[in-house]
């Protein structure tokens, strides 16, 4: 993994151990979410606080990546250009 700033944001770079390259991503603001994806977060997710939204770039494509909460419940979102939901990962925090 490898770490650096482009205009004051933080990327984050994965390769194996070959150097070949798995994926790059960084933080986005609430704001640099595509309306297409905000709405399958709000019709989805509508109970659920985003605190944490990522850009990720792989050789298979594109994806955003949401880290949401509700109460003790964590959920991991990733949701591609289309607006398809392809992971989803509930979380229960039991602090």
């Amino acid at each position: 993994e490898v770490e650096f700033d482009i205009n004051r944001v933080e990327y984050s770079a994965h390769f194996l151990a070959d150097g070949t390259w798995r994926k790059t991503e960084h933080e986005i603001k609430k704001k640099a979410i595509p309306k297409n994806i905000k709405r399958i977060l709000k019709s989805e997710f509508s109970k659920y606080k985003i605190v944490e939204a990522e850009f990720v770039e792989t050789p298979k494509g594109i994806f955003y990546e949401f880290g949401l909460k509700k109460g003790k419940i964590e959920i991991d979102v990733a949701i591609d250009n289309t607006a398809k939901i392809i992971k989803k990962e509930i979380k229960e925090n039991r602090d």
